[in-house]
C-alpha cells in the first residue's frame, strides 16, 4: 500500500509544484516589477531566486516526507496519509508566499527610500 501512497503523492506534488511554480513566477514578475520599477534586472533576479527557492523547498519536503512515511495498511490509510502530507506542504507554501511578499516590501522600502 505504501507504493500506492507514494505514487499518488508524487503525482499530486509534482503537478502542484510545476503548476503553482509557473503561475507564481509568471504573475509574480508583475509585483516585483511594481516594487522595483527602476531596476528591471534586479526585479527579474528576485523572481528567479524565488522560483529556485520554491523548487528546492518542495523537493526537500517531498524527499523528507517519503523518507519518513509511516506504513499504510489499507486504502483509507493511503487517503489519510496523502491528504495530511499534501495539506502540510500547501500550508507551508501559503506561509512562505505571504512571508515573501512581506520581505519584498521591506527590500523595496530599504532600497528605494
Amino acid at each position: 500500500m505504501n507504493l500506492i501512497a507514494y505514487a499518488v503523492y508524487t503525482v499530486l506534488l509534482v503537478t502542484v509544484i510545476l503548476r503553482i511554480g509557473h503561475l507564481c513566477y509568471r504573475h509574480g514578475r508583475v509585483y516585483t516589477d511594481a516594487f522595483f520599477p527602476k531596476d528591471a534586472e534586479f526585479s527579474k533576479s528576485i523572481n528567479d531566486v524565488l522560483l529556485v527557492a520554491y523548487y528546492l523547498i518542495n523537493l526537500g519536503y517531498g524527499i523528507t516526507v517519503v523518507a519518513t512515511w509511516e506504513d499504510v495498511q489499507n486504502i483509507i490509510g493511503v487517503v489519510q496519509s496523502v491528504t495530511s502530507h499534501f495539506s502540510m506542504i500547501l500550508l507551508i507554501l501559503a506561509v512562505l508566499h505571504y512571508s515573501n511578499l512581506f520581505i519584498i516590501k521591506l527590500i523595496y522600502q530599504f532600497k528605494f527610500k
